[in-house]
């Protein structure tokens, strides 16, 4: 069942009676050249929507970021009920911002040669050497978005990511579970396919992505699954697990 038409006719219409998807177009880069462009974002500073000195003005203002976290830490007690609701939510909300900018600086400790200059031995390591209690499972996730918006081709990602619309986790999910069904619908588009799992991404639990995709494989493999008993096996048992060792 693999070709445009089926996508187009069949294969969108019942995605998008199943999820409305996020319309990616709006976060992509205006400005290709940085290898981070992206909505106020542009690693070379053509094109750049960010004011000059906002930068490092801001990485100064990090470093007062968690002694302030800390301090609401020790006097929780002090707070309202309301307050510790809405003081619950920011710190969630803090957390995801944090990682979020996590990646983009890695990103460009990366292309720059910052980390081949280090004695990490890996991204990874980098990231765990300054912060040894981090789980090697996430500085790989972190580590593995990273990668995944220095490519031109995911420039919506780069957006969405600073936009806030989606987490990294989300980011990470979605890119897998994208990859895994491109091959039996190669006529839609990269964005198309993101965009079914970027709205389910942070709000629902990563097996209804993986569900999903079983789905599609099962309705519009067709002549695009494999036609060896071996390899069908292995396509339908395809997974990404995130291994204590990252």
């Amino acid at each position: 069942m693999g070709g445009g038409e089926v996508f187009t006719r069949a294969a969108r219409e019942a995605l998008d009676a199943r999820v409305c998807p996020i319309d990616l177009s709006e976060y992509r880069s205006s400005a290709d050249a940085g290898v981070l462009a992206g909505p106020g974002c542009s690693g070379t500073g053509e094109g750049d929507a960010v004011p000059p000195g906002v930068g490092p003005e801001a990485a100064e203002q990090v470093t007062h970021l968690a002694p302030a976290v800390m301090r609401v830490a020790g006097a929780a007690y002090q707070l309202g009920d309301g307050q510790l609701t809405g003081t619950m939510g920011d710190l969630l909300q803090v957390a995801e911002s944090a990682e979020r900018a996590q990646v983009f600086v890695l990103a460009d400790a990366i292309t720059r040669g910052v980390i081949d200059a280090s004695d990490a031995g890996s991204p990874v390591q980098w990231l765990t050497d300054m912060a040894p209690c981090l789980e090697p499972g996430q500085a790989s996730r972190v580590v593995q978005v990273a990668r995944i918006i220095t490519d031109p081709a995911n420039a919506c990602l780069r957006g969405i990511l600073v936009a806030g619309r989606v987490t990294v986790r989300g980011v990470h999910a979605s890119v897998r579970e994208a990859r895994r069904v491109r091959a039996v619908l190669p006529d839609a588009s990269w964005e198309q396919l993101l965009g079914y799992y970027l709205a389910l991404a942070d709000h629902c639990p990563t097996g209804v992505l993986r569900d999903l995709s079983k789905e599609i494989i099962a309705a519009y493999g067709g002549d695009q699954a494999p036609t060896d008993e071996v390899a069908a096996r292995k396509h339908e048992s395809l997974s990404w697990v995130e291994l204590p060792g990252g």
